[in-house]
C-alpha cells in the first residue's frame, strides 16, 4: 500500500450481529425421524470473541433429553467448549430451550457447533458451521477537560451509512477520560474504500448539536485485497476545546 493511503486509512467497528434462524447449511445425524433442533445466534463471530446462542429441541413426544455442546475447528486453540469438556444439561417437556456460549479460536477460519442430544437409545446431533473472522477494532477516546461531569453521552458508529454499534457512556468525570471500543466483524470485507462516521452526543438527547460540543467525525478507510492491511485509529475528543486529533496506534494484517 502506498503512503498516500496511510493518511486516510481508519480501522473500524462492529458488524451488526447477524441473527440466524436455523442457518444453512447444517448437518444432522439421528436414529429418529421426528426430532430437530433450531439454533439461533450469530453466523459470523470474531476471533477470541464470545457469542451466545439459543437452541430449541422440538420433540412431538415430549421426552426428556440430555444434551452436550462442543465446538470443533481445524485449529481450535483458544476455543471453548471443546469435546473434552462440553457444556451439558437436561431438557424436558416445557423446558426445551436452552442458552449456551461459545468462544471462537485465535485464528480466522470456520468452526462447527455440535449440539448432541440423547434420550435412552435415541440420539440427535446437529452440526452448525460458523464463520470466524479477525475483527477490525475502532477506539474512541473521550476526554473531558471541563470541571463538570458528562453524563449519558452516546457514541454511534456507522460504516457506509449503516449503524454497526451504539454505546452509552454513563459518566465521564471532570478532567478525566474514557475509551469506547467497537469491533467490525464481517465476512464480506471486499477490497476498496469504506466511509466511516462517528456521532458523539454529549447529553444523549438524540440531537447532534455541534454548538454545544456534539460531534460528527467522518472519514474513510481502505481495505486492500490480498494483503488486507488495516489500521486501528484513536480519535481524541476534547469536550471543551473541541479539538479532534487522529493518530494511528496499531497496524496489523487481517488474515
Amino acid at each position: 500500500m502506498s503512503n498516500k493511503y496511510f493518511k486516510t486509512v481508519l480501522a473500524i467497528m462492529l458488524l451488526s450481529v447477524l441473527l440466524l434462524q436455523v442457518v444453512p447449511p447444517t448437518i444432522a445425524q439421528t436414529n429418529t425421524n421426528n426430532i430437530r433442533v433450531e439454533l439461533h445466534g450469530p453466523s459470523v463471530i470474531g476471533t477470541m470473541n464470545q457469542a451466545e446462542y439459543s437452541a430449541t429441541l422440538i420433540d412431538p413426544d415430549n421426552r426428556a433429553w440430555d444434551y452436550s455442546i462442543w465446538i470443533t475447528a481445524a485449529n481450535d486453540s483458544g476455543a471453548s467448549p471443546l469435546k473434552e469438556l462440553p457444556a451439558n444439561g437436561t431438557l424436558s417437556s416445557g423446558n426445551d430451550t436452552f442458552l449456551f456460549n461459545i468462544t471462537a479460536m485465535q485464528r480466522s477460519g470456520e468452526l462447527e457447533i455440535h449440539v448432541n442430544c440423547t434420550s435412552g437409545t435415541l440420539y440427535y446431533e446437529k452440526v452448525q458451521p460458523i464463520t470466524v473472522v479477525t475483527p477490525i477494532v475502532f477506539n474512541v477516546e473521550l476526554n473531558n477537560p471541563s470541571n463538570v461531569i458528562i453524563k449519558n453521552a452516546t457514541v454511534q458508529f456507522l460504516v457506509n451509512g449503516e449503524e454497526i454499534d451504539f454505546q452509552t457512556i454513563q459518566s465521564i468525570p471532570a478532567r478525566q477520560g474514557t475509551t469506547v471500543s467497537a469491533e467490525w466483524i464481517s465476512a464480506d470485507k471486499e477490497p476498496g474504500w469504506y466511509d466511516s462516521t462517528i456521532r458523539v452526543d454529549l447529553n444523549g438527547d438524540g440531537v447532534i448539536d455541534t454548538d454545544v460540543g456534539d460531534m460528527i467525525v467522518e472519514d474513510r478507510f481502505y481495505i486492500e485485497g490480498g494483503s488486507d492491511w488495516v489500521f486501528a485509529l484513536t480519535v481524541l475528543i476534547g469536550l471543551a476545546a473541541l479539538v479532534i486529533g487522529f493518530g494511528l496506534i496499531t497496524k496489523r494484517k487481517i488474515r
